[in-house]
C-alpha cells in the first residue's frame, strides 16, 4: 500500500476469494490459537468464524474468504503464498558496531516463510 491511500496495511487484501479449505491451508491457524491461549473451536466453521472475528480473515459469502495483510503477515504457513507479502518474510540482522556494514549474526526463517507471529518463537531462540 503507498503512502497515500486511506486504507491501512493490515486491512488490505493479501489473497482474494480463497475457498474455505484453502485458506486452512494458508494460514498457521493453530499458531493464532495456541499463542491467543484460546481452544480451538470444533469444526472448520468455528475456526474461520473466529479468525474473521478478528481481522485475519473478510468472509466474502458461502466458503469464500479474503485473507487479510494482517492475517498474512502473522500467520501465514508461507509468505510465498501471498505474492507481494513474499518479500517480507521475519529476518534477524545483529551488526557489528554502530554501522551496517558488517554483519555479525543473522537469521531467517529455516523452515522457510513463516508469518511474524508463527514464527516468533525460533526467532526468540535466535
Amino acid at each position: 500500500m503507498g503512502a497515500f491511500t486511506a486504507t491501512p496495511f493490515e486491512e488490505g487484501m493479501a489473497r482474494e476469494r480463497v475457498a474455505a479449505d484453502d485458506v486452512l491451508d494458508l494460514i498457521a491457524y493453530p499458531a493464532y490459537f495456541r499463542l491467543t491461549k484460546q481452544r480451538l473451536p470444533d469444526g472448520r466453521d468455528g475456526v474461520l468464524a473466529r479468525l474473521a472475528d478478528e481481522g485475519l480473515l473478510v468472509s466474502r459469502g458461502p466458503g469464500r474468504y479474503d485473507v487479510t495483510c494482517l492475517g498474512a503477515i502473522l500467520f501465514a504457513r508461507d509468505l510465498n503464498s501471498f505474492g507481494r507479502l513474499r518479500r517480507k518474510a521475519l529476518r534477524i540482522v545483529k551488526y557489528r558496531g554502530n554501522s551496517k556494514v558488517a554483519t555479525e549474526r543473522e537469521w531467517s526463517d529455516p523452515a522457510g516463510r513463516a508469518g511474524y507471529a508463527g514464527g516468533f518463537e525460533a526467532a526468540m531462540a535466535f
